[in-house]
């Protein structure tokens, strides 16, 4: 007798992907109030506009204001982490952009999150699924994706 085989044991590498899009779509609806909103669909018109031009090194303090309250949000608890991380990353910068990978990948948006996970460059410059996704990932591997800048995080996470 043949078995029948589960549609969704076919391609398991759906199942975190569906996961990460739904947590997204949770904190868009459900987390952002409608003023928070409005600052990230203006933000990420600006990060559009401003991708090709030279990066700042910081944002201003107003986008600041805004990029800490969206890592609030969606990091919770961890919410400190995630903001010494986005800070040392992209000077807390939406529209942040690194094309100078030697693998040509891009590290993209408020935690730089890189090419190579699937994503484009467009989903990452939203800040809030840039921050939904880096908190995927710092839920599974903790620090890890971003050891390259510890020197610069690690000492306001750990109190060095």
């Amino acid at each position: 007798m043949k078995t029948r085989r589960n549609r969704y044991n076919r391609r398991p590498i759906l199942t975190p992907i569906i996961l990460v899009v739904a947590v997204i779509a949770f904190i868009h609806t459900h987390l952002l109030g409608q003023p928070a909103r409005q600052i990230v669909h203006a933000q990420t018109s600006i990060a559009v506009a401003d991708a090709a031009s030279a990066p700042t090194p910081t944002a201003t303090p107003t986008e600041q204001e805004a990029s800490i309250t969206i890592i609030r949000k969606v990091w919770g608890r961890d919410w400190k982490i995630g903001v010494a991380i986005a800070t040392c990353e992209s000077g807390l910068r939406a529209n942040a952009m690194n094309r100078d990978n030697t693998d040509l990948s891009n590290d993209v948006g408020l935690f730089e999150v890189n090419s190579v996970h699937g994503w484009t460059d467009q989903q990452m410059l939203d800040p809030v699924a840039n921050a939904g996704y880096a908190y995927a990932m710092y839920a599974q591997q903790g620090t890890a994706p971003w050891e390259s800048s510890q020197g610069c995080w690690g000492k306001e996470v750990h109190g060095e």
